[in-house]
């Protein structure tokens, strides 16, 4: 499908820590019902950290960050983004400047999307 859209693909693989995953304060590496605790407060204040979780706000800054960051490094190329639903999720409703970042949990994605 790459080569049929005229796309061009390098094997450069570059870590960015700006695109971890949202630290989950006193719920990280707890159960996954966890999340239900956090979501519906993000949905309300984007700069809560209850259970000293990251804000929404803070992943939109980090976000941010590393987008300025990657437009300084690279001129004229597709980059893909790879990361933790939730960073994923902030940063397209972000991108999208939705009316309520805080929101994200709402758009589920689908695996591989």
């Amino acid at each position: 499908r790459v080569r049929e859209m005229g796309l061009t693909i390098t094997d450069k693989i570059v870590m960015e820590n700006g695109l971890m995953e949202r630290y989950f304060g006193r719920l990280d590496f707890d159960r996954i019902y966890t999340y239900a605790y956090v979501w519906p407060m993000d949905a309300f204040d984007v700069t809560h950290t209850a259970f000293n979780v990251e804000s929404v706000a803070a992943v939109c800054k980090r976000l941010s960050q590393v987008l300025e960051k990657l437009e300084q490094e690279y001129n004229n190329c597709h980059i893909v983004w790879v990361s933790h639903a939730d960073v994923l999720q902030i940063g397209q409703l972000f991108a999208a400047n939705a009316e309520n970042v805080g929101t994200f949990s709402s758009y589920r994605f689908k695996n591989g999307e």
